[in-house]
């Protein structure tokens, strides 16, 4: 025979049989255990043992006589009722007294069995009890698991009924279940708790994970608050990494009020510890009646988290300290793109300091919201950008552009010294491409100059009028030059007007003042002496050399 329940699982009963005669008990005992010898039978002599049996195990069935010394079977079957009311109880007996069967069947008793006992009796009976067990542990199983079900949803209604209430799209009933839910009306104030990556742009943590880090918080906030009054936990659906709460003060919680920003500061230094992240909690105003106020509650709470971009050092934040400080709008002189641009041009030092510096004239001694200050500094970037596309690349000006685009987002930058430190960047890259095509420019132009030179050696060249002809500053000029050739302009001047007369003399039968003239000697005292002092010979002397190679430099 199948002894399986609907689920396939194996059916074993907890059985007690109860009589003072062995033998009855015995027979009984022996009966239950040939239909089914998975099942646990007990055995008692009178009601005293069986009581003390019940008192160390549940039951799921008994078969009692009724008359026994010490405790009869019905005071018994009446003490098991109370402690196991689950129990199915069957009488077996050999007195078909009706005043016996009527108090039975009020202690909804199963069966009432005369003696004396049938194996077929017996068996349809624990045919019959097994059935009916089996159903009611199936349904018990079901309804657990529904109230489980329903368990784990209530937190989930929860949000979804909260976040409907902050939209403004509740119903007249659903406001009525909110009302309920904080009980409301009260004192309260909203808190926030914003759970953040410390490098923003690493690998995101799976999703199953970060859930997992997003319940632990929850459940701690719901748990601490709960000595300040009663509270209400969400996910807010506006911020995927927050989990919020509406916390009204009971009489006691608002004597204790000046404790809950650090009570709070040890959950999240304890989040951020275990867990691997960056903790931030904000504290909103007080509201004498959170119900009436709540948009305004959850709207401080932000101002407040938005602190921790200005101030990296603690992990709570209430509204009440960080309103003196905070601006509507930016403080510092506009447009800032115009202040950066000496920096990337090479008028002024690029340095962190200097960035800083920018950074704190443009704040002033407020704090606005990061959103904003984020969007500026993009745009300032961007114009910065576009003012040096006819210098740079088009190409490179549209990979930084889309850098800045990218990572001045407040998902990505948190903290102040995270706008910083790309500013800082974002600068020096714009000045290395500006610095790059500056190189390359003067070279081409350097390269034109001495070109020019080569073309002119017998005309008069000025430096002044050379530095005027390609545009420089006299000064810049003299160091651009040095930096070309590697020789100081008027050295190289020299050197290439005396090397280029030594060839025309190794190579024509020029006269000596016909090869001065052409490169630019007019005096043909002062070429002689300038050829000497160069290879330690006088032309015509140089000129003898023409068969035996160059002489050497200075001698």
């Amino acid at each position: 025979m199948d002894r399986h329940n609907a689920k396939g699982m194996l059916l074993v009963l907890q059985i007690l049989v109860v009589d003072d005669e062995l033998r009855q008990r015995r027979i009984l005992s022996n009966l239950i255990r040939d239909y089914n010898h998975d099942y646990n039978v007990l055995e008692a002599s009178n009601g005293e043992e069986a009581l003390a049996l019940c008192a160390e195990r549940a039951l799921d069935l008994v078969f009692s006589d009724i008359r026994m010394p010490k405790l009869d079977g019905l005071g018994m079957i009446e003490a098991i009722c109370e402690r196991h009311p689950d129990a199915k109880i069957v009488i077996v007996s050999g007195y078909s007294d009706f005043e016996y069967a009527r108090r039975a069947l009020h202690l909804r008793v199963h069966k009432y069995i005369l003696k004396p006992i049938q194996r077929e009796g017996i068996e349809d009976t624990l045919r019959e009890l097994e059935a009916e067990i089996s159903r009611e542990r199936q349904a018990r199983l079901e309804t657990e698991s529904m109230a489980e079900q329903v368990s784990r949803l209530r937190p989930l209604y929860s949000d979804y009924l909260v976040n409907k209430w902050l939209s403004g799209e509740c119903t007249s009933p659903e406001l009525t279940e909110v009302r309920a839910l904080l009980h409301a009306p009260g004192q309260g104030c909203a808190i926030i708790i914003r759970l953040s990556r410390p490098d923003a742009a690493s690998t995101e943590t799976n999703a199953e994970a970060w859930n997992a880090i997003k319940w632990e918080a929850r459940t701690g906030l719901t748990g601490l608050l709960s000595s300040f009054g009663h509270n209400v936990a969400y996910f807010s659906h506006q911020d995927t990494n927050a989990v919020a709460s509406l916390l009204r003060f009971t009489p006691d919680g608002e004597r204790d009020e000046a404790r809950l920003p650090q009570q709070l500061d040890r959950l999240a230094t304890e989040l951020a510890r275990t867990c691997g992240i960056m903790v931030t909690v904000g504290i909103g105003r007080l509201h004498p009646d959170l119900y009436r106020d709540v948009q305004d509650a959850i709207l401080s709470a932000e101002a407040a988290l938005r602190s921790r971009f200005f101030d990296e050092a603690p992990n709570v934040f209430s509204y009440d300290e960080a309103m003196p400080l905070h601006a509507e709008e930016l403080q510092g002189p506009l447009p800032m793109h115009e202040a950066w641009m000496p920096l990337v041009y090479g008028q002024q030092p690029l340095s962190p300091a200097a960035v800083s510096q920018a950074l704190e004239r443009l704040l002033g001694e407020h704090r606005p919201d990061p959103r904003a200050l984020l969007d500026y500094v993009r745009s300032q970037l961007l114009q910065l950008i576009q003012g040096a596309r006819n210098i740079i690349p088009g190409d490179a000006a549209d990979q930084l552009a889309r850098s800045v685009e990218l990572q001045l987002d407040p998902s990505r930058i948190q903290v102040l010294s995270e706008l910083r430190n790309h500013l800082l960047a974002t600068l020096e890259a714009l000045a290395a491409l500006i610095q790059s095509q500056r190189d390359n420019k003067n070279h081409i132009v350097m390269e034109r100059c001495l070109q020019y030179i080569h073309g002119h050696l017998g005309e008069e060249i000025s430096f002044e009028e050379l530095s005027k002809r390609f545009y420089f500053h006299p000064s810049y000029f003299s160091t651009l030059f040095k930096k070309h050739t590697g020789t100081p302009f008027t050295e190289y001047l020299t050197r290439l007007r005396i090397e280029t007369a030594y060839s025309i003399l190794r190579n024509t039968d020029k006269k000596v003042y016909e090869v001065a003239h052409e490169v630019g000697y007019r005096d043909v005292k002062y070429f002689t002496k300038v050829f000497k002092k160069h290879y330690g010979l006088t032309p015509e002397e140089g000129r003898k050399f023409k068969d035996r190679g160059e002489p050497t430099h200075g001698h």
